[in-house]
């Protein structure tokens, strides 16, 4: 049984979202609020288990057995100093969590947060972005059950590929005669832009090319007037993101992304040979010309 926390101030729509989110039988959902309290000029914070009053220091609620967090913010009030304070709590314990940025039919938008959590934006009246971000959470908490079991060492080879609600993949099978080093491209969503570029940069590939492009799509072609004249118009905008890796990384980034993964991040990636890396300045050659 998984035990996810919801967490948030008073009013942000936590008792709506944990009416919104689907039944999970094997997950145990606690919501409680959140207050900040000043001792001896010591910041901490309170945690309020919904309905009772009974307060606890939230360093003991983390401490105890949980697996993954929900942290609620109301996007009308914005991402404060003390969000900001508690997310670091979080990730200082290494819980998986993503951030719900909450009543957007109030005001929309992206909270602007100093961290590498999720963003997820929702509005919890409606149920929009709840589930989603669930899925998300669960896919980041499986994800970690597998790293620390390969981190001891066993190695672990899951069926099935990247998909869309699913954290699996393959490990990937190359051949010995296989270039060492690759390009490797995929497409995306803008909307996923942000927590992909994080995740991938937390996971240490920073050497990122982004390209916005266009493609075709039967299924959203529209016509349009423009000056009297009717144009059919069936090119939505997607994201590319390429980037230059030795070859036994390409697991990671596969990794990486079905921790993630959401129906807009496309399921495939692109793999193309690279016949050597030549930085100018230096003329350092192959692995040590990738960043």
């Amino acid at each position: 049984m998984k035990t996810i926390l919801i967490i948030g101030a008073t009013n942000s729509g936590k008792k709506t979202i944990l009416n919104k989110l689907r039944a999970q039988e094997d997950v145990e959902f606690q919501s409680y609020d959140c207050e900040k309290i000043v001792l001896k000029d010591q910041v901490d914070y309170l945690l309020r288990l919904s309905g009772e009053n009974q307060l606890n220091l939230i360093n003991e609620r983390l401490d105890k057995e949980v697996d993954g967090i929900i942290y609620v913010v109301n996007n009308r009030a914005g991402f404060t100093d003390d969000d900001q304070g508690i997310i670091d709590l979080i990730n200082e314990k290494n819980i998986p969590n993503v951030i719900f940025a909450n009543k957007q039919d109030l005001k929309s938008g992206n909270i602007i947060s100093n961290t590498m959590a999720l963003v997820i934006p929702t509005i919890a009246t409606k149920g929009i972005g709840i589930n989603d971000g669930l899925t998300l959470l669960l896919e980041m908490i499986e994800s970690r059950g597998i790293d620390q079991d390969e981190s001891k060492g066993i190695i672990q080879e899951i069926p099935g590929g990247i998909d869309q609600g699913k954290s699996s993949y393959h490990h990937l099978r190359m051949d010995e005669h296989d270039p060492e080093i690759c390009k490797v491209r995929f497409f995306l969503r803008q909307v996923e832009f942000e927590n992909v570029k994080k995740r991938l940069e937390s996971e240490g590939f920073g050497n990122i090319t982004i390209t916005n492009i266009k493609y075709v799509d039967k299924a959203l072609e529209k016509r349009e007037i423009y000056r009297t004249s009717s144009y059919t118009t069936q090119y939505p905008e997607k994201v590319e993101l390429m980037l230059v890796t030795m070859k036994e990384n390409i697991h990671y980034i596969c990794q990486a992304l079905a921790s993630i993964k959401s129906e807009d991040i496309d399921d495939h990636l692109i793999i193309s040979p690279v016949e050597n890396v030549l930085r100018i300045r230096t003329r350092e050659e192959g692995e040590n010309a990738i960043e």
